[in-house]
């Protein structure tokens, strides 16, 4: 390979990468919080929790596992991208991938919402965080087909 950075570079790498995840992942959950304060403590115990958690069985491993193996590299220049291994970029797009899926789903069932085509039963989603799990899906009265001419028919 003509073009590579050292092993140095690929740990700084790494953890601008790591840095930037969080950061998306922190604003992501401020701005959910913002839009719905009640319980405001339950809500900083339950995020402390989820993070130990995510930190001592996911990530910490994740740290040494992937520093292990960039300082055992023998090459002096390598690829930009190496400091992960195939399995973890898997990983990482399709949480991304997930991550943005869920998120478009929730707009969706809120636009549906407003149309009156979806009625979430309990309390209603805004369109950002997690939405109610119970939705009644109804058509709204401009769509019922006993008040429209049958597309269908055969002009009989």
């Amino acid at each position: 390979m003509k073009y590579g950075v050292n092993k140095e570079i690929l740990l700084i790498t790494a953890g601008t990468v790591w840095i930037i995840a969080g950061a998306n992942i922190l604003r992501i959950g401020i701005v959910t919080w913002l839009n719905n304060s009640e319980g405001w403590m339950f809500k900083i115990g339950e995020a402390t929790i989820v993070f130990l958690l995510f930190f001592v069985l996911i990530f910490k491993r994740l740290y040494y596992k992937h520093t292990q193996r960039i300082e055992r590299k023998k090459e002096q220049k390598n690829c930009p991208f190496s400091f992960f291994d195939v399995k973890s970029w898997i990983v990482m797009i399709f949480m991304i991938c997930m991550g943005i899926t869920i998120r478009s789903v929730n707009r969706i069932v809120s636009r549906l919402e407003e149309a009156g085509c979806v009625t979430v039963v309990g309390r209603h989603s805004t369109g950002k965080g997690r939405p109610a799990r119970v939705m009644k899906i109804a058509l709204p009265e401009s769509l019922r087909w006993d008040e429209m001419e049958n597309p269908f028919s055969r002009g009989e």
